[in-house]
């Protein structure tokens, strides 16, 4: 999982695995904003499978999809403040 530090509180990462959840916890991070609209490929994981682990590891989870391209000032400041 390659992980992109943005500032000292927010970070940004391809969507994870369920395993990556838990390194995610194990790596000190409390809140996860997933932003990838569901079902959007096949191969995608199960969002309600992603939030349930990450909750059960005591993470906050935020669900705010945007598609690319398709995203306005209100998606990001959803993006900003959740």
């Amino acid at each position: 999982m390659d992980i992109k530090q943005l500032d000292q509180n927010y970070s940004v990462t391809a969507q994870p695995a369920i395993a990556d959840i838990e390194e995610l916890a194990s790596a000190g991070f409390r809140t996860i904003i997933a932003s990838r609209p569901r079902n959007e490929t096949e191969d995608q994981p199960d969002t309600d499978t992603l939030k349930s682990k990450a909750e059960q590891l005591g993470m906050t989870w935020y669900e705010i999809p945007v598609e690319p391209g398709k995203y306005g000032p209100e998606d990001i400041e959803l993006l900003r403040t959740p």
